[in-house]
């Protein structure tokens, strides 16, 4: 049902959002995004559009300062690891 690249935005957004909190705040990030991808309509109907959307999550907002730590991350490196785990949950 998921695809690879909505497991990378969805790692992306997490750790942008969440790589700074517990476990728990992490899980939350991915629960919002896959309760907004499963109610569709203005939100999104996948998780790249519900993650992009604009003012949605600031971690990829154009001004936001990390973003450009966000587009860089390697999903698969020891840093992500926990947003790669919580996303994989999620999904």
């Amino acid at each position: 049902m998921f695809s690879a690249k909505d497991v990378e935005v969805l790692t992306r957004t997490i750790w942008g959002e969440a790589r700074g909190e517990s476990e728990e705040g992490m899980l939350a990030v991915g629960h919002v995004v896959i309760n907004r991808v499963i109610r569709g309509g203005w939100w999104g109907d996948t998780v790249e559009e519900v993650c992009q959307q604009p003012f949605q999550f600031s971690c990829w907002n154009e001004n936001d300062p990390n973003r450009s730590k966000l587009i860089a991350l390697n999903i698969l490196s020891p840093d992500a690891g926990e947003a790669l785990w919580s996303a994989l949950t999620v999904l």
